[in-house]
């Protein structure tokens, strides 16, 4: 569920939470999906974030799926 990948990326980076392997080869293999959300859905949940550092980095990532690796190994 794409909208799934946005808060569990959300809350691991508001929480400074690591993900575990299984999850982000299936958050990676799946990002594709989030072109299936609309943009308000979207732009709700970069909203929800209230440190400027961590909503940039969140629509970083959505943005360029590539740079999943910068912040998640």
């Amino acid at each position: 569920d794409p909208l799934r990948i946005i808060r569990a990326l959300r809350f691991a980076l508001i929480l400074n939470l690591e993900i575990e392997n299984k999850s982000l080869k299936s958050i990676k293999n799946n990002f594709s999906e989030i072109n299936n959300l609309t943009k308000t859905k979207i732009e709700k949940e970069i909203q929800k974030v209230k440190n400027k550092k961590v909503k940039n980095i969140l629509f970083e990532i959505i943005n360029n799926p590539k740079s999943l690796d910068k912040y998640f190994k």
